[in-house]
């Protein structure tokens, strides 16, 4: 498992899918797994949940968990599309020649299935703490992942089986969703318990988003948007050159540049161009709500969307500012979007401080006219939804990383099952195999662009 072929497992379309088959794809992917890998949860696998529905294969339920896996789908912003393709015309052009030799012949289709494939199983920390596919875990990793896509690039870490760094930004934008069976209520320290029938919503769309990760300096949206360290005043954002790609995705907040108005936070040691990080937030909310709104329609039952804070636990660097922010671009957001069977918008956990000045619940009208109720709660994904709520469907969000498959600390083994909401959702529910493309490969065909 050392390399990984997305073209071998986007073949999966060719054949029918059964919920036997989809459990054998599962089963030989926990029977590869090295050594080092645990998957440290049982009651949430879809073997378990076969086993407990029994073999009649005209089950309803078979057929649910069937329709989960053929359901799950990428998320691509329609603004990223232009991004992926000027990335992949420079890296033929003008990149090293490992770079040429992989991206020839690529579009962005194909880049789409490798960013969600090519992914070590856990990646985090400052120090890009890394376990990957074949099972080496690394400690401290950035310089390893800093060499990637370059000749001076070594095995396991390499552009034919991973993703550079450049490329981590460009799936910090996709987003992965999955209708989804719960089999708790989702909350930090569920650990895969199974939960007492009526303490959680059996069912519903989940979704992995990914914020802005500021954890090493020079790479991903720190190189457009923050400085930090002792000479961060001295050099404001962008502390780098801009490539062309990415300079004309955030346009409309690069107008800005020499604008008094041009919105640059300070904070100990920290710089923030908060135009810009309110710009690439609200890209990846309005993507959640369009499809909130997409699968409101698909299931015939308004949305009650619940969307927990993106990068602002650990990624964040001036925290309070960055909650304010969230909170009001998720009202632009919504304020933007057509949806009309978006409900309900519930913001989870997000760290207001007093004197916000933002007062809840308030009603958001969209375009189409809807007026969406957005709450401030603590509420786990999977928070029974009570009252005039209870017909809604559940679209819940976790917080995911770009480059890592969902459930990151996860596949550390049961220590870190609370270590962030990323494990605890993986813990909750099918995703860490539906969501996982060597376990399902439809994913990879399922490619969804929102406008």
């Amino acid at each position: 498992m050392s390399s990984f072929s997305i073209q071998l497992v986007a073949t999966a379309k060719s054949t029918p899918l059964t919920l036997e088959s989809l459990v054998a794809a599962a089963n030989r992917f926990h029977a590869s797994l090295p050594p080092r890998v645990a998957f440290p949860t049982s009651a949430n696998t879809l073997a378990n949940l076969y086993a407990r529905l029994g073999s009649s294969t005209a089950s309803g339920q078979h057929h649910e968990l069937v329709d989960q896996a053929k359901g799950t789908r990428i998320l691509v912003p329609a603004t990223l599309v232009p991004v992926l393709n000027a990335f992949l015309e420079r890296k033929r052009t003008s990149g090293s020649s490992v770079e040429q030799s992989l991206y020839t012949g690529m579009d962005w289709h194909a880049l789409v299935q490798r960013l969600i494939a090519c992914r070590p199983f856990a990646f985090l920390c400052p120090r890009d703490t890394t376990l990957t596919r074949c099972g080496q875990y690394y400690g401290t990793a950035t310089r390893n992942w800093k060499l990637v896509g370059t000749e001076q690039e070594s095995e396991p870490l390499t552009l034919a089986n991973y993703l550079s760094y450049e490329e981590m930004a460009l799936a910090s934008l996709l987003a992965v969703s999955s209708p989804t069976t719960f089999i708790n209520d989702g909350e930090r320290a569920n650990c895969g318990r199974p939960g007492q029938a009526g303490s959680f919503v059996p069912f519903g769309i989940f979704i992995g988003a990914v914020g802005t990760r500021f954890e090493v300096a020079d790479e991903m949206e720190a190189r457009f948007m923050a400085s930090m360290g002792s000479d961060a005043a001295a050099n404001p954002p962008p502390r780098w050159p801009i490539r062309d790609e990415w300079r004309a995705f955030y346009d409309p907040v690069l107008r800005l540049e020499g604008n008094k108005n041009r919105d640059i936070v300070s904070r100990s040691r920290c710089l923030l161009d908060l135009d810009m990080w309110r710009f690439r937030i609200r890209t990846t909310i309005a993507l959640i709500v369009a499809e909130a709104e997409a699968r409101a329609k698909e299931y015939g039952r308004a949305a009650y969307v619940r969307l927990v804070g993106l990068g602002l636990g650990v990624w964040s660097i001036i925290p309070d500012v960055q909650a304010q922010a969230y909170v009001e671009e998720t009202i632009n957001a919504i304020e933007q979007s057509h949806a009309s069977h978006v409900a309900v918008l519930d913001l989870c956990w997000i760290p207001l401080g007093e004197g916000d000045g933002l007062r809840f619940p308030t009603f958001v009208k969209t375009k189409a006219g809807r007026s969406v109720e957005v709450r401030l709660t603590r509420n786990a994904p999977a928070t029974p939804l009570m009252g005039l709520d209870k017909d809604f469907l559940l679209v819940a969000t976790y917080a995911w990383d770009g480059n890592a498959y969902p459930g990151n600390e996860f596949w550390l083994g049961s220590a870190h099952l609370a270590a962030s909401g990323d494990p605890a959702a993986a813990a909750c529910c099918t995703i860490a195999e539906i969501q996982n493309p060597l376990v399902n490969g439809w994913l990879l065909e399922n490619v969804v662009v929102h406008e």
